[in-house]
């Protein structure tokens, strides 16, 4: 029999920080976005947590400078017309594997 635990966000958020060494506050908004994502997709309020998974699908970056030059285009905005990407109020990133 598989065993469920529910985790609050800044769990969930703990936890991916010590699966990546991604900052805790750059996490937390990583896991309310997805916790969004779901709703908005009708997938109900149980999901299984694998940060595993989210460290192969999200790419962390300090700026989205860094995020644009890693990917070789010119601005975030070519990068936003490409892929999922998620700027962050503490000015890092996210960009979604594609």
């Amino acid at each position: 029999m598989p065993f469920c635990e529910i985790l609050s966000d800044s769990e969930a958020a703990d936890r991916l920080v010590s699966a990546t060494g991604w900052p805790y506050s750059d996490c937390l908004d990583l896991i309310e976005y997805l916790d969004e994502v779901y709703e908005d997709c009708g997938m109900g309020e149980v999901r299984q947590f694998d940060p595993v998974a989210i460290r192969c699908d999200w790419s962390y970056y300090e700026t989205p400078e860094e995020a644009a030059t890693d990917h070789g285009l010119d601005s975030f905005e070519e990068l936003e017309d490409l892929t999922t990407v998620l700027a962050l109020p503490c000015g890092g990133a996210f960009v979604e594997a594609f």
